[in-house]
């Protein structure tokens, strides 16, 4: 059913897809037998388990057999037959421009009780709008916005203002964002400088310690060790001769 190119069987390589060009075609057969089966469906009040009710299997079987019989009759004229382009849109549209001359509102008027007006700047000689919510069926004039075309298009200059506002409020933004950038990584250096200034400081001072530590070590060292001599020294008689006189 869904048909709409004339190529569209070879692009999906489905028979079924092909455009109906014989009233005798196989598509048309499948949905004689497809309406007949829907009319065996039928199920009354108390008998619907998988079943259809009687409006549902009456719908199904009419237009089944009304698209049948209308594709055979236009077979007579035409080569083919698309079924995709049996739609209801173009009776809806021509349904509702008659509805919109000859309903209840006179053209030129909408809404409730008719109480609205269409607007002067209506694209068209006639200047219609469509009667339920009033939005212009051709458009608008040039400079007027839709549905309604009552408001007025803004100027560029605007447009170019507000586009300058917004660039130099972001300009603003990114400056911004740059000085607490600057800011912070000048505060991360001065933690940085501050933290090895300490380090420094404190190894120095350990440096000192030490050296001091080493130096009392030596001390006591040299102490313990003339200590030790003075024990270990051993007396030595010293003999003395002095020379005699002579008489």
């Amino acid at each position: 059913m869904n048909v709409k190119s004339l190529y569209e069987d070879q692009k999906q390589n489905d028979p079924l897809r092909a455009a109906i060009s014989s009233p005798h075609d196989k598509q048309l057969q499948i949905l004689t037998d497809f309406s007949h089966f829907a009319d065996k469906l039928k199920g009354f009040q108390g008998k619907r388990i998988k079943k259809l009710t009687v409006d549902t299997a009456t719908a199904i079987h009419h237009t089944c057999l009304g698209v049948v019989e209308m594709t055979r009759s236009l077979l007579h004229e035409n080569q083919f037959v698309l079924l995709g382009k049996f739609t209801t849109d173009p009776l809806e549209k021509a349904f509702g421009k008659l509805t919109q001359g000859t309903g209840e509102c006179s053209p030129g008027s909408y809404g409730r009780d008719c109480e609205g007006t269409c607007s002067e700047h209506c694209a068209g000689d006639a200047n219609l709008c469509h009667y339920v919510d009033g939005t212009c069926d051709q458009g608008c004039d040039a400079g007027y916005l839709m549905p309604l075309c009552k408001e007025r298009r803004r100027r560029r200059r605007k447009r170019r203002r507000r586009r300058g506002r917004r660039r130099r409020r972001r300009r603003r933004r990114r400056r911004r964002r740059r000085r607490r950038r600057r800011r912070r990584r000048r505060k991360k250096k001065k933690k940085k400088k501050k933290k090895k200034k300490k380090k420094k400081k404190e190894d120095e001072e350990e440096e000192e310690e030490e050296e001091e530590d080493l130096m009392v070590e030596e001390e006591e060292q040299q102490q313990q060790d003339e200590e030790t001599m003075q024990k270990n020294a051993v007396s030595i008689p010293i003999s003395v001769h002095f020379p005699l006189r002579r008489t």
